[in-house]
């Protein structure tokens, strides 16, 4: 196994991210998403604590460690990603950060044990996208950033925990 230059949380993250690899268009996938705004893709309405609480979930990562198969963690990715295009986002999240959120629930779909990032390659659910798709999952990565800081530390794999003096 090669070594991983990101915790599975920061992966997803860039998830849940992020998250595509050349998508044409962003927005929905096959209009069956239980959407509550009436077009294809995820509500648009959703609570912000609902959204929080999906985005800094660590149950998603709870099995996960430095050991881990790398199809185990993109089973997780792909867990928060369908939890995230259930419940969707709050409706004060701006239009280029929320096509951001899009394409990257779009990458998550196609995402592959293989396209896990290693030390040196680019982040998987940013590969192949346009300069403007990578700024709009920039500004999502932002807005859930901003919205949602993470009280959580589940540590990096690669990295020792913090010590206590």
């Amino acid at each position: 196994m090669t070594r991983r230059t990101r915790s599975a949380r920061n992966v997803a993250a860039g998830c849940v991210a992020v998250l595509a690899f050349s998508l044409g268009a962003c927005g929905g996938d096959s209009g069956d998403s239980g959407d509550s705004s009436g077009d294809d893709g995820p509500p648009t309405d959703a609570s912000q604590a609902d959204y929080c609480e999906v985005i800094n979930d660590p149950a998603y990562f709870e099995d996960l460690d430095a050991d881990s198969e790398d199809q185990e963690i993109v089973d997780a990715i792909q867990a928060i990603a369908d939890d995230l295009r259930e419940v969707g986002t709050p409706e004060d999240i701006p239009d280029d950060a929320r096509d951001g959120f899009e394409i990257q629930l779009d990458a998550v779909d196609d995402l592959e044990a293989d396209d896990i990032a290693v030390e040196g390659e680019e982040d998987p659910l940013l590969a192949g996208l346009s300069d403007a798709d990578k700024e709009k999952v920039e500004a999502y990565r932002a807005y859930e950033t901003e919205t949602c800081p993470d009280e959580t530390d589940i540590g990096t794999p690669d990295e020792p925990e913090p010590s206590i003096s």
